[in-house]
């Protein structure tokens, strides 16, 4: 019977789940512990997957070995990334315009920046639709 290698595994598993894990972050954030669990999980499977590790093992020192980071990590390193970028005109066009810095006065010593989006699209009953500003104002805070 023939297996797939390490490295083949690894690809795979990064293009099908991996991937899948980083898309569309910013909704990700604040999602509930158990949603946030469920996505550990499949992490976690896919990790186990590709290093062959047992179900009984540890998974920290997996997803070291991996250099992965879990899951509520790596939505929040994805996001401070694009943060990082916008706020230093490396981001893509689209998030340049659609996302402005509400105050120029940022402290270094503090972790707090507070972007405020242009405008904010989603898809809805087959057309595009504005989410109404009360609505983004609450939800952006």
């Amino acid at each position: 019977m023939q297996s797939l290698t390490v490295d083949a595994t690894k690809t795979l598993v990064q293009a099908c789940i991996a991937s899948r894990l980083d898309y569309c972050n910013a909704v990700l954030h604040g999602i509930t512990d158990n949603l946030l669990q469920r996505l550990q999980y499949v992490q976690n499977a896919a990790a186990r997957l590709v290093t062959r590790t047992g179900q009984c093992e540890h998974i920290t020192p997996v997803l070291r070995e991996l250099h992965w980071l879990p899951v509520r990590r790596r939505i929040k390193f994805k996001i401070t990334t694009l943060v990082f970028k916008e706020l230093n005109g490396l981001a893509p066009p689209y998030l340049v315009d659609d996302c402005n810095l509400v105050s120029d006065d940022i402290h270094r010593d503090t972790d707090y920046v507070q972007l405020s989006p242009s405008r904010v699209w989603y898809q809805g009953q087959g057309q595009d639709s504005v989410i109404d500003h009360e609505l983004r104002r609450n939800h952006w805070r």
